[in-house]
């Protein structure tokens, strides 16, 4: 029984998320001033960071990231969005055409109006490139009463659809590992409270729980 309790366990550590191509490592500027296209990202001030460090919480920022796209994506003519999820306003630019605004972007609070925390893009056909797409986001995050450590969460090109049920549907393998490790904490408790391999099965309930706080608090 341990050890297929153990099998769940790797399962549902390589249980699949958001399958959607998505950006990873972005270029970050400071925004300065009233700019309304973008910097050159070749500039000092501009450094590479992965999307989870990029952080517009009470200031402004520029973000380009490059998304590749497989050709099999839309290719029966399904309509494409680009997806952007976070604690932001954003301005979005693909492949240097202006695309959209959520909410919008300033370099304080009273420029700011807040943006939807997830939100989707029309993509035009004509403005989609069959491999690397330029993608450009001018954010800020100036509103709200929390502080998040990893404000920006998702820039994503898929099929057009309703951004939520889409995110929703990236976590539900989450939903899953989250009921193998409360499964498996439950099972090796009540192991050690028995005294079977007393050691070894508190040492795996206690693993199981830290995961399940891990993912409860992702």
């Amino acid at each position: 029984m341990h050890r297929f309790l153990l099998a769940i366990l790797l399962f549902a550590l390589s249980a699949p998320t958001l399958a959607q191509p998505q950006a990873a490592s972005v270029t970050v500027c400071p925004a300065a001033g009233d700019e309304t296209a973008p910097p050159d990202f070749g500039n000092a001030a501009c450094e590479q960071q992965d999307l989870w460090q990029v952080d517009p919480q009470e200031r402004a920022l520029w973000i380009r990231a490059y998304i590749d796209l497989p050709e099999t994506l839309g290719a029966n003519g399904q309509p494409l969005g680009l997806y952007v999820s976070g604690k932001m306003s954003s301005r979005v630019w693909v492949n240097g055409e202006w695309l959209g605004e959520n909410g919008r972007p300033g370099r304080g609070i009273t420029e700011e109006i807040p943006g939807a925390m997830d939100a989707v893009f029309y993509l035009p056909r004509d403005l989609i490139r069959p491999e690397r797409n330029e993608v450009i986001l001018l954010a800020s995050a100036h509103h709200g009463f929390l502080r998040f450590i990893n404000p920006v969460h998702w820039i994503a090109i898929g099929e057009y659809g309703d951004p939520g049920l889409r995110i929703m549907t990236g976590y539900w393998p989450t939903a899953i590992t989250f009921g193998a490790f409360i499964l498996a904490f439950i099972f090796f408790s009540i192991a050690a409270w028995r005294g079977i391999e007393r050691n070894r099965s508190l040492l795996l309930a206690a693993f199981s729980l830290v995961a399940a706080l891990q993912l409860i608090a992702e």
